[in-house]
């Protein structure tokens, strides 16, 4: 949040083990931003717990 200020996150419990994280912001540079930095510590907490992560882009 601090890193990317102008972009909102909403992150919801789908069920176990899966969650989804929606990133909203009226600039997509940041949006796009936010996302690359949420994917690079996404895969790099499932490196330190060896799980398996799959991470999805959907765009309306």
């Amino acid at each position: 949040k601090a890193k990317h200020p102008n972009v909102e996150a909403k992150i919801y419990v789908v069920g176990p083990p899966r969650y989804r994280i929606d990133l909203f912001g009226k600039l997509p540079k940041q949006v796009e931003a936010a996302f690359n930095d949420a994917s690079t510590l996404l895969q790099e907490v499932a490196k330190k717990y060896k799980v398996v992560a799959s991470i999805q882009r959907l765009e309306k």
